[in-house]
């Protein structure tokens, strides 16, 4: 049996291949696809990253707040000493200087802001070295007119002190009886003198405990008078803080008139001169 050639249609012929023998690498005519991206799609910020960068924000600003405040610094001023101070000291404009601080309003009024209206004040309580020195512990009635005074200290029993309640700044009167039974005489021998210190002792109770006192009296006269007072006599103290002096003796000893000539009995008359030898 005869084999017969298989013969190809005309319409379907072979066609030769475009690619035959064309650079592998070469980009191919037609449509090709692009190849699509398999990464994540980008999500939203959580809850939880949102207040983190709200808290960061406000840290950042506080910061920034902080640092501008920083840099103003304080506006209010105190004084302060430049040396201890002691109860009885004058105080020394030049022994002070100002600092700057940062206090309430209500801190500050109980301190000086200048030096000038501290400067020759008295000292009632002590205040140590490179400290502000306040208002309780300094007395400024009468710092410019007051002339320098003698600080005498001495101990009464609490009954004659008063009990103890005394405090620096408060004025007293010293009253001194001298003798005893019919002989006795009582007087004030110091009147209206300033208290400067006060120790009422630690631990001490009844009548027999006493209280050490140290007042600033106005001149030597009246601390020998005081010092031999409390030497023989038993002195007791008055509170005068406040109180009116009685000037009616002064008063009448000033205004008593001078004897004259009329007063004298009659028939007194003068000496008449000598001669002459």
């Amino acid at each position: 049996m005869a084999t017969s050639a298989l013969s190809t249609p005309a319409s379907i012929g072979t066609q030769p291949n475009a690619h035959a023998g064309a650079d592998p690498d070469a980009p191919r005519s037609g449509r090709v696809g692009r190849a699509r991206s398999l990464g994540r799609r980008p999500s939203l910020p959580t809850g939880r990253a949102a207040i983190g960068g709200v808290l960061i924000t406000l840290a950042a600003l506080g910061s920034f707040v902080a640092a501008t405040s920083a840099n103003t610094g304080p506006t209010a001023s105190i004084v302060v000493s430049d040396r201890p101070l002691t109860a009885g000291d004058r105080i020394d404009a030049a022994d002070l200087h100002v600092i700057a601080v940062d206090l309430p309003d209500d801190a500050l009024a109980t301190f000086f802001d200048t030096t000038s209206s501290v400067g020759g004040a008295t000292v009632l309580a002590a205040v140590d070295a490179h400290q502000p020195v306040p208002r309780a512990s300094v007395s400024t009635a009468t710092a410019d007119a007051r002339p320098p005074a003698h600080d005498l200290s001495f101990s009464l029993e609490r009954d004659r002190a008063l009990n103890g309640r005394l405090r620096p700044g408060e004025r007293i009167d010293l009253v001194a009886t001298f003798g005893s039974g019919a002989e006795a005489s009582t007087e004030i021998v110091t009147q209206d003198v300033e208290v400067i210190e006060i120790d009422r002792g630690s631990g001490s109770s009844g009548s027999s405990a006493k209280v050490a006192l140290t007042v600033s009296l106005p001149d030597e006269a009246t601390v020998l008078r005081t010092t031999h007072a409390i030497a023989v006599a038993q002195v007791t103290i008055v509170r005068s803080t406040g109180a009116a002096r009685d000037r009616s003796a002064e008063e009448s000893s000033a205004t008593s008139p001078e004897p004259d000539s009329s007063s004298r009995p009659t028939g007194t008359t003068d000496p008449a001169p000598r001669d002459a030898p």
